[in-house]
């Protein structure tokens, strides 16, 4: 089923709350939200672009599974930033070097996804 437009408003402004709702509202869409407030959709890729998408999630998911240290998340997979946006990465993955963090966003993100 293809999905429906999105329409609003330009200067449209949500707030985390209203963000999730809309989330509820909408699971077959992949949205994302900016540290203001600005809904942003993600459309779909065609059958090439999926295609080598596809062949690097399988290649960083073979990597994590070598060790314990690394996480692999789906495209769809949301990350609330420390700036307040809910972005969706392409190949999101996570981890660290020597049991060391490796930073930043990693650093977050296994915080997340423990």
């Amino acid at each position: 089923m293809p999905l429906a437009p999105l329409r609003s408003a330009v200067d449209l402004r949500l707030t985390p709350a209203q963000f999730e709702r809309v989330c509820a509202a909408n699971p077959e869409a992949v949205p994302e939200l900016t540290a203001r407030g600005q809904l942003i959709t993600i459309t779909p890729t065609g059958s090439e672009p999926g295609a080598g998408n596809s062949a690097l999630l399988f290649q960083l998911k073979r990597f994590a599974g070598t060790s314990r240290c690394w996480k692999v998340f789906a495209s769809s997979s949301g990350f609330h930033l420390p700036d307040g946006s809910v972005l969706s990465p392409t190949h999101p993955w996570c981890g660290s070097v020597s049991g060391r963090s490796s930073g930043g966003v990693s650093a977050l993100l296994q915080t997340m996804a423990a």
